[in-house]
């Protein structure tokens, strides 16, 4: 099978069709090709002429199917590298954002190291050997969107009562671990969860000159994008999905219903 060396280090296993490895050769010829451009190239790979994309109406498109091929990641390389060459691409400061191991990013993530090396071979996630070791950049773990399958991710949670401000979560399928306390303040992590209802209470002046707390309520699931949901100094971090939100006395009454799931 062959194989292709990336400018990030790693090492892509590939294996082309008649009419893809045809294609393949003309654009290692036209990296090479001092007289063609990184734009030309780049129109090239994105155009009409490229086996891997769907044709539809005189227009290209890239699908899932081609955006995962092995052969895809070699063509985005070599435009990669025709950038280099161009100066349209700074690879030393590229290489630069790759700052995370990886125990590191499965530990942002909350799945484990195995998951993450799959990822990364799989192309899901850009990553660059460095002195033989994986690392990833910390933008691209965090916009990774993890599949809900298996352990959730972690939450990292500060919750409690202060200065006219609150925040109290209900964790459905787990609970809360504390690490520590401080007066009305709570620290911990949940690392076990199905959903976890979150409510915040903010003292407010009303129009009337009286003090009136005003509540948002957010139900979250595992999985997604790294979010936070805050009142400062009291927040929820982690990977979530925010599948239900709402404020005032809405927000209390779904807060309540948590603790009536078969209502």
């Amino acid at each position: 099978m062959p194989t292709h060396i990336a400018i990030n280090g790693r090492t892509i296993e590939y294996e082309p069709t008649a009419a893809e490895a045809k294609f393949l050769h003309r654009v290692e010829a036209a990296v090479a090709n001092a007289a063609v451009s990184d734009a030309e190239l780049r129109a090239l790979i994105y155009g009409p002429d490229n086996p891997l994309l769907d044709q539809q109406a005189g227009y290209s498109f890239v699908t899932p199917a081609a955006f995962e091929s092995p052969v895809f990641r070699v063509l985005l390389d070599l435009l990669d590298r025709k950038r280099v060459a161009a100066g349209s691409l700074d690879l030393d400061k590229t290489a630069a954002r790759y700052t995370l191991s990886v125990a590191e990013a499965a530990e942002r993530l909350g799945i484990r190291d195995s998951a993450v090396r799959t990822a990364v071979l799989e192309g899901r996630l850009p990553a660059w050997m460095k002195d033989g070791e994986i690392r990833l950049a910390p933008e691209s773990v965090d916009s990774y969107q993890v599949s809900r399958r298996g352990r959730p991710p972690r939450l990292l949670v500060t919750c409690g009562s202060k200065d006219g401000a609150s925040m109290r979560i209900r964790v459905v399928g787990g609970e809360l671990e504390v690490s520590r306390k401080e007066g009305s303040l709570v620290e911990g992590q949940v690392t076990s969860w199905d959903k976890v209802g979150v409510i915040t209470g903010a003292k407010r002046e009303a129009r009337s000159g009286q003090l009136e707390t005003t509540y948002r309520y957010w139900l979250l699931e595992p999985g997604g994008a790294q979010r936070r949901v805050e009142l400062d100094p009291f927040k929820v971090v982690g990977r979530f999905t925010i599948a239900e939100q709402k404020n005032g006395k809405a927000a209390s009454e779904a807060f309540k219903a948590l603790d009536r799931p078969g209502e």
